[in-house]
């Protein structure tokens, strides 16, 4: 009797049951809203990566005619020097070097005809001519590394969200046995560790970014 009265209001309500509902129902309001943040989360590091898979079959695309170009190039140069109709002797063809030069890439023809003016031997290694031939490869491989990056954010970010998900659950575990305890004081135990979890859990989840 003097049991029920110091756990009843003078209207009868129970005030343990009453606690544990408000735990319960903004534990579940979180639940929601962290079970929904760490599905969008998700759905960001599944796009991240399929974009970085994407990224990076071109830049082995890209990579692998940048070699392509570069070796028919050498090939031409070669070819230009054994034969000499690019030198500056009497083998010298105009004719026949212009079709060498055309047959090259842009680049490479450029390379070639500033190596000749400059007396370099290899116009293939400058910066010039390697840039702009693998520059859309490494800059491929640059953007597949920067999906990956963030698809890797959003897979952290996805599991914090479940972590705070795994200790509000708690928080209904604790609130739901404590409203159907008969003994009062271990049932106030319950919620105070209920409350603890929450306003912990609450705050974990307010530090999260938001999707």
């Amino acid at each position: 009797m003097t049991d029920d009265v110091g756990n009843e209001g003078s209207d009868g309500l129970d005030y343990v049951e009453f606690v544990a509902a408000i735990l319960l129902g903004l534990a579940t309001f979180v639940i929601a809203w962290s079970t929904y943040q760490a599905a969008l989360w998700g759905g960001q590091q599944d796009e991240g990566y399929t974009e970085s898979v994407r990224a990076a079959n071109e830049a082995v695309d890209f990579l692998q005619a940048a070699d392509t170009i570069r070796a028919l190039d050498q090939n031409l140069f070669v070819a230009a020097l054994t034969s000499g109709v690019c030198g500056d002797d009497e083998r010298r063809d105009e004719t026949a070097c212009d079709q060498v030069l055309a047959n090259m890439s842009e680049e490479a023809a450029a390379a070639v005809e500033s190596s000749l003016a400059d007396g370099e031997s290899n116009p293939f290694d400058s910066s010039a001519y390697v840039d702009v031939l693998y520059g859309p490869g490494e800059q491929a491989k640059l953007t597949s590394e920067q999906f990956f990056e963030t698809a890797g954010g959003a897979n952290e970010n996805g599991d914090n969200f479940e972590l705070a998900t795994t200790v509000l659950t708690a928080v209904l575990f604790f609130a739901g046995i404590a409203a159907v305890l008969d003994d009062r004081r271990i049932a106030w135990s319950l919620l105070a560790v209920s409350g603890v979890l929450l306003v912990g859990g609450v705050g974990y989840v307010l530090s999260l970014p938001i999707a």
